[in-house]
């Protein structure tokens, strides 16, 4: 049969083919934006993961303006949040707030906990790096209110693990520890044990800023470096923390065996781990104070920083780029500043050794230029209390005062006054002068006249006597040790002329020579010398000894040590001479 067509059959076919049209193009219409922002989501997704900072901003930026924030597709969120990400890490921190809040609004309008649970996330990690971390903790409070909700148990662990972070931040060392327990129970328990290498670390941190340094070392050794079951393993993060914990413990041989083993690992790991490791082991040889592996290590930091600055030289990373540019010039002057500090450290050391030594021997020359002035003036004390009781002895004044009452009961007061003159002159002069080390030739003369005026009178014409000085020498102007000649006239009346019979006659003779020096001579014409050892020329001999000590030590700082000299005269007449060599311009102490 046959099929005829009518005669509008035209306007029908033209209506359906408008139709048509109308509805094929109006669909597109429809969802063109929503595909254009689906293709810049994903090529800033692609740009993210490739590092390329710039370009991922253009992206994701395109792809939030060109959708609708009410299209299904959660282009709009997805883009915020890869937008803050960005933003952070170009360091753009205003427009990481201004997202942040644009992320959070549409979340509270579409009731979408999951992007709820993200702009938390997000504020609290804003606030974190800029350091507010009471501000950052209320966020996290404030996702973990949502969490509990849900009861979700991933993203409670991971609300423990931030809590912990943050207090251990703030000093809040026992909270830390709690919220870090409990996430470890959480995920123990839970199938999230993956969770555990970041929740372990952070109780090994713990440990070591609350200086438990044996349960951190163990804590990260047994239960980050040596657990089986984590599926994430970090083997150089890993060396690289156990010995910053070493370090810090004082174990620095396991740190530096640690940091051996970082080496090791050098080639297979990253960037930034490399760069850690660098970190590692210039704190540890700094604080070990290892130069020379300080400055090797700096060394190859700054090649590892000029090869990955050479590497990254596209524009997409040109970020990093700027860091690392930065980064080594940082390092730069830190090789400097640590090898003046080294240097100064060195000469530091070498002044504070040098002080203690000469500390030491300034001590040692103090307290022996100490003891020897309490030696010299215990001697000074010792030599003139013997002085004293070799002169004018007991059995001497004895002797004069029993003298002194014969001349007075014979009547004869004229020698008996003349005798207690010569008496009260000795004897006054003698303690004056014994007070002074120096005294003056007119002086010495004048007591030595004193002395043997009476000792003449006391034997009566036994001897006589003559006291001769150089015409040319000034006696109130020469000093000369008082008492000086006295035990020498004494030996030769007391003991010299004791067993001779014929009279006795001393000669004393005072004269300056040319250098100014002096010299004494006492000469007698007595018995000399005797060979044969007696009690009387044992005393003798003590107060010649007495004489020669004390000239000695009067003069012992002034380089010039005076002599005594005692011999029998070479002479046919019997006799003894007594030389005193006395330095000239010497002030004896």
């Amino acid at each position: 049969m046959k099929v005829q067509f009518k005669p509008f059959t035209p306007y029908v076919l033209l209506l359906v083919l408008v139709t048509g049209a109308y509805f094929f193009f109006k669909k597109p219409a429809i969802n063109r934006p929503t595909a254009s922002a689906a293709y810049m989501y994903k090529k800033g997704a692609e740009f993210v993961y490739a590092n390329r900072w710039d370009s991922a901003e253009y992206y994701c930026r395109r792809a939030a303006i060109q959708v609708s924030p009410q299209d299904s597709t959660l282009i709009y969120p997805k883009s915020l949040s890869y937008l803050i990400g960005i933003y952070h890490r170009l360091d753009k921190r205003e427009k990481v707030l201004t997202a942040s809040k644009e992320l959070h609004k549409w979340a509270v309008q579409n009731k979408n906990d999951t992007f709820l649970l993200q702009s938390y996330k997000k504020f609290a990690t804003y606030y974190y790096m800029g350091n507010n971390l009471p501000k950052a903790l209320s966020y996290i409070d404030r996702a973990r209110a949502v969490i509990e909700a849900r009861k979700d148990t991933y993203r409670l662990i991971d609300s423990n693990l931030s809590k912990g972070i943050l207090y251990q931040e703030m000093g809040r060392l026992n909270e830390a520890e709690f919220f870090t327990d409990a996430g470890i129970r959480l995920a123990e328990q839970s199938r999230y044990k993956n969770s555990l290498y970041n929740l372990h670390t952070t109780q090994a941190n713990i440990y070591l800023d609350k200086k438990q340094f044996e349960q951190a070392y163990h804590t990260y050794y047994f239960k980050v470096l040596k657990a089986p079951s984590l599926l994430y393993k970090d083997k150089v993060s890993d060396y690289n923390n156990l010995t910053n914990i070493c370090a810090k413990w004082g174990r620095y041989k396991l740190a530096e065996a640690y940091l051996d083993s970082a080496k090791q690992e050098h080639i297979l790991i990253d960037d930034d781990l490399r760069i850690e490791r660098h970190q590692r082991a210039l704190s540890l040889y700094t604080d070990t104070k290892q130069f020379d592996k300080l400055k090797k290590e700096l060394e190859s930091y700054r090649a590892d920083l000029d090869s990955l600055y050479q590497y990254r030289t596209d524009e997409a990373n040109k970020t990093t780029k700027s860091d690392l540019a930065n980064e080594r010039q940082i390092y730069a002057l830190k090789a400097a500043q640590l090898e003046n500090e080294y240097q100064l450290k060195q000469y530091q050391t070498y002044v504070l050794l040098a002080c203690v030594l000469l500390l030491f021997i300034g001590a040692l020359i103090f307290f022996y230029v100490r003891n020897q002035r309490i030696l010299r003036e215990q001697g000074r004390i010792n030599l003139e209390q013997r002085l004293l009781r070799s002169q004018m002895n007991p059995h001497f004044m004895f002797n004069v005062l029993g003298g002194l009452q014969s001349l007075v009961r014979s009547g004869n007061t004229s020698d008996a006054l003349q005798y207690l003159k010569h008496f009260s002159h000795l004897l006054r002069q003698n303690l004056e002068l014994s007070r002074n080390n120096l005294v003056s030739l007119h002086d010495e003369i004048e007591t030595l006249n004193h002395y043997l005026a009476l000792q003449q009178m006391r034997f009566g014409a036994r001897f006589s006597y003559h006291i001769q000085t150089d015409s040319a020498a000034d006696t109130d102007e020469i000093q000369l040790p008082p008492m000086i000649i006295q035990p020498f006239v004494e030996n030769a009346i007391e003991h010299g002329f004791r067993q001779i019979d014929y009279p006795g006659h001393i000669d004393v003779r005072i004269r300056q020579n040319t250098d100014a020096s002096i010299r004494i001579e006492v000469e007698d014409n007595g018995s000399g010398l005797s060979k044969t050892t007696t009690i009387d020329t044992q005393k003798s001999s003590l107060a010649t000894q007495i004489t020669k000590e004390r000239l000695a030590w009067l003069y012992h700082q002034s380089g010039h040590q005076p002599s005594v000299s005692i011999v029998n005269k070479a002479t046919q007449q019997p006799g003894v001479l007594v030389t005193i060599d006395l330095p000239a311009n010497t002030v004896p102490v």
